[in-house]
């Protein structure tokens, strides 16, 4: 019998993995990271759960706050 904790462990790395890219690329704010890789490790997100990560990320950049994380780093 397989052991879940190994999937838990893959499944949190693996998410871990995407949501660094997406924040290295810049299609999600650091700030939103952690939720992304939480929804991620429990299993597929929804694609409400997705709209809302993305909406949060627009409003992000719009109101310039991206350009202010990239100044600080």
């Amino acid at each position: 019998m397989p052991d879940p904790t190994l999937n838990q462990k893959a499944s949190e790395l693996l998410a871990k993995k995407i949501v660094t890219r997406l924040v290295k690329d810049g299609l999600l704010p650091e700030m939103y990271a952690s939720e992304a890789q939480l929804l991620l490790s429990q299993g597929a997100p929804n694609p409400e759960d997705w709209q809302l990560l993305a909406e949060k990320a627009i409003e992000f950049e719009t109101k310039g706050d991206h350009n202010e994380q990239q100044k600080s780093n």
